[in-house]
């Protein structure tokens, strides 16, 4: 959507998020660091709008329909391939 996302450092989320580059990532239950994090991006809009068009960027690059449409088919050939084995 392109706007810099705060997550907590768990599974999923840091493999969406690359930290200080796209977001930033938080420990998990840590409502101090979080509320840190959430004040750097309002006060700082220099780093927000860079973040914001990195998101955009990494999304049309590698989440893009045709992006996900090929790493599909590419997985369905493996699969086809890996069954004609003996």
């Amino acid at each position: 959507m392109g706007v810099p996302a705060i997550g907590t450092n768990i599974y999923g989320l840091a493999d969406a998020i690359v930290a200080g580059e796209t977001g930033l990532l938080v420990p998990v239950k840590c409502v101090d660091e979080l509320a840190v994090a959430i004040k750097t991006l309002l006060n700082d809009s220099s780093m927000r709008l860079e973040m914001s068009r990195n998101a955009r960027e990494r999304v049309e690059n590698e989440f893009s329909s045709l992006r996900m449409s090929e790493l599909v088919i590419d997985e369905y050939v493996d699969l086809l391939s890996a069954s004609k084995r003996p």
